[in-house]
């Protein structure tokens, strides 16, 4: 049996015989009868479904024609068992066949054992099962039963057994309409000391989904355990919520850290920015400077050759006042009656210069 079962048991509830188990004793683990469990794992299977892979939420498949056999053979191990009130048996496909077993029993009762998300996930991953995401999603499939089921439920925190387990056995047992003798309660409680999580706390990151829905199930049970009780149950929802917005408070401190670091990386970004631009303009200042000093060298040269230019230009004019005053004076010299005989003369001795040479 399980730990639940075994308690359930000792409180008083009819689990029915531990010697009808079906032929695979495996089942042995989940139930103190197995044929409701083998029955659950038909069900998941006629509706091609599967513990790991659940059936649609809304339940409308549990009117298929196909599951009639099942449901015939549900009321014969109801009467097989001879079981009597109150009874009941243990399974957590239970909370994905639950559409099945209300067609044939309206007026259950369930009892929802809350564990926390990341128990469920570090134990399926540890085994290979399922991931740690494929478990928080699970998680959530199992546990949303409790939008189905109004207000015939009783919520239990097994992390909260630790604390003031035999309160919380005697509450579920009034919950329950049970009526067990101390004996009874304090054996009960016995069941429940070797359950131990997995260390997950409930500071630590959960889907939104997830969350919210965990939340929902400790105010149930803190809501149930409303009593003589009620004082610690609820502290533990206080707690729990703080720590919830103790988390929510670290995440904002991150982001404003996050915020600050980034500031300050942009801060830094824009000081060298600034610099370089600094420089940029230093550089830019010393192009400007010799490109100054460039021009007004080459303004100077323009300058002195302007002025070059205008001295030739007045040499020029001067010499060909000159070349003017030559010619004048040579047309005036040609017109005398010397030029012309020394004309004369000058080609006179210049054909006998040449006679002389080719008679040579």
């Amino acid at each position: 049996m399980s730990t639940v079962g075994l308690a359930l048991s000792a409180l008083g509830v009819d689990l029915g015989p531990e010697s009808e188990l079906p032929p695979n004793a495996a089942y042995a683990d989940r139930s103190g009868n197995g044929r409701f469990a083998w029955i659950n794992d038909a069900v998941l299977e006629a509706v091609g479904a599967a513990w790991n892979s659940p059936p649609e939420s809304n339940g409308s498949w549990a009117g298929r024609p196909e599951l009639e056999p099942l449901k015939r053979e549900a009321r014969g191990v109801l009467d097989a068992l001879a079981l009597t009130e109150p009874w009941g048996w243990v399974d957590p496909t239970n909370s994905l066949t639950l559409p099945f077993w209300r067609e044939l029993f309206p007026d259950l009762q369930v009892l929802v054992c809350v564990r926390h998300p990341l128990e469920l996930a570090r134990a399926l991953d540890a085994d290979g099962a399922a991931s740690a995401a494929e478990a928080l999603e699970l998680w959530r499939s199992y546990y949303g039963v409790v939008d189905a089921l109004g207000e015939r439920y009783v919520v239990t925190d097994l992390s909260g057994y630790a604390e003031d387990g035999q309160a919380e056995l005697e509450r579920i047992a009034q919950e329950l309409h049970l009526s067990p003798s101390p004996t009874d309660v304090r054996h009960a409680l016995g069941t429940f000391e070797d359950l131990t999580g997995s260390g997950a706390r409930a500071e630590e990151e959960l889907p939104a989904e997830v969350g919210r829905l965990y939340a929902r199930l400790l105010e149930a049970s803190a809501r149930d355990n409303r009593g003589p009780h009620g004082s610690i149950a609820e502290q533990k929802l206080e707690i729990a919520h703080l720590r919830r917005e103790l988390e929510r408070s670290k995440g904002r401190v991150d982001d404003l850290r996050a915020q600050v670091e980034a500031n300050a990386g942009w801060q830094r970004e824009r000081d060298e920015l600034l610099a370089n631009l600094g420089e940029q303009l230093l550089e830019r200042d010393e192009e400007l400077r010799r490109a100054w000093e460039e021009n007004e060298w080459r303004r100077s040269i323009e300058s002195s050759l302007r002025e070059e230019n205008y001295s030739l230009r007045d040499e020029n004019e001067w010499l060909r006042e000159q070349e003017s005053e030559a010619r004048r004076q040579l047309d005036s010299m040609q017109r005398t009656r010397l030029w012309q005989l020394g004309t004369g003369y000058w080609s006179l001795k210049a054909r006998v210069s040449h006679r002389l040479r080719r008679a040579r």
